[in-house]
């Protein structure tokens, strides 16, 4: 009777109209792929810490047009995420896309477990009246484990050369029992500060793209990590800014910036140039130059600096920059002097107040002579 039973349905199944079907598949669409971290893992952030998570979605457009990909998630309140670019990822047919996905956990969340879906889908699918259609995606399911307290962890960026402090970018991925590597934070500069789940971490030194240094470590369930990563990198050596007098007359600034570079390969333009503030004020940005390519080793690059209105009394600094593509850096230090007023320019000040003084003085002479009442004549004719 069972079998009776089974093969009815089948052939039900069979003869059953296309229009009554409860969805419908379009050959013209279909998506591939998967995320990074994989689905199922772990993710440890800590309870009165922001935490943002960097996800990786591997999308593969295997239909016959070009595909508009969207995010759609399942969160608890207290959980966000979106496209780190904050818009829709077109896809051509039969091309891929990796897109970033910035999942942040916010620091009112209490410690607990918290499920997460995500779903990087198809949006531009063609309605089909009276079905519902199938829209491709490809979906991770994570779990966020918040915990009460975190460990301090410092990760400082130095160069190799001389041990001073290398600007890049910095970040750290958490590296789950799975073996699976993923960004738990990241700045631009050479420290990066934070608290951090008890486990194992990698600090990741990059400069345009390049990984220059990288290391792994624990984080210990007591006390704090410490890492130093010595890197390659850019960075200024020398900075300086020395006025040009005539006389007791400010009239120039010679610029100058020793520029270290160990790191082959670097594309450009590179933009040198230099910050001009006047008591605290900027008033002038001055260019250095700009290279198609930034040599290996130290490099000097100078120039001379004469302002249109010239040199005013006051306090000037002077703050170094390089500019590339895909980095800016900074000079921490900063070359400073001081522009007095000249003795001819006192001297000319100092007459030009006796003047207007002298100039007052007679003006109010003449009024309080005029406004003065004439004399009656004691004389009478006869």
């Amino acid at each position: 009777m069972r079998r009776l039973v089974a093969l009815a349905g089948i052939l039900f199944a069979l003869f059953l109209p296309i229009g009554s079907s409860a969805y419908a598949a379009n050959e013209s669409t279909g998506l591939g792929g998967g995320f990074q971290p994989g689905s199922g893992s772990v993710l440890p952030a800590i309870a009165g810490q922001t935490t943002t998570f960097g996800i990786s979605g591997y999308v593969v457009n295997v239909g016959s047009k070009a595909a508009e990909i969207t995010l759609k998630s399942t969160l608890p309140t207290g959980l966000s995420a979106q496209i780190s670019s904050g818009k829709l990822v077109l896809i051509q047919p039969k091309k891929s896309e990796n897109v970033a996905i910035s999942l942040v956990v916010g620091q009112e969340l209490a410690p607990g477990d918290y499920p997460v879906s995500l779903i990087l889908s198809q949006t531009n699918i063609a309605q089909i009246p009276g079905q519902a259609v199938f829209a491709p995606g490809i979906e991770a399911k994570y779990t966020v484990h918040v915990v009460g307290t975190g460990i301090p962890v410092t990760v400082n960026a130095v160069s190799e050369n001389d041990g001073r402090p290398m600007p890049g970018h910095i970040s750290l991925m958490y590296l789950d029992a799975k073996g699976n590597a993923y960004e738990v934070m990241a700045v631009d500069g050479s420290s990066l500060v934070t608290k951090a789940v008890p486990g194992h971490y990698r600090a990741v030194f990059t400069i345009s793209n390049i990984t220059s240094s990288q290391k792994e470590f624990d984080v210990p369930a007591t006390g704090e990590a410490n890492v130093t990563l010595r890197v390659k990198g850019v960075g200024f050596v020398v900075v300086s800014a020395v006025p040009i007098t005539k006389g007791d007359k400010t009239v120039a600034a010679k610029l100058r910036m020793d520029i270290s570079n160990t790191i082959a390969g670097l594309k450009g333009p590179f933009k040198l140039f230099v910050d001009v503030k006047r008591n605290g004020t900027l008033i002038d940005t001055v260019s250095v130059a700009t290279l198609p390519e930034l040599p290996a080793g130290i490099s000097e690059q100078a120039t001379t600096y004469v302002p249109d209105a010239g040199f005013k009394p006051g306090q000037y600094e002077f703050i170094f920059k390089l500019e590339a593509p895909t980095f800016k850096i900074t000079s921490t230090q900063t070359s400073k002097f001081l522009v007095k007023t000249s003795l001819i320019t006192w001297l000319i000040r100092l007459a030009e107040l006796i003047l207007a003084i002298g100039i007052i003085v007679a003006v109010v002479w003449w009024i309080r002579r005029r406004n003065q009442p004439k004399p009656v004549s004691s004389h009478r004719r006869h």
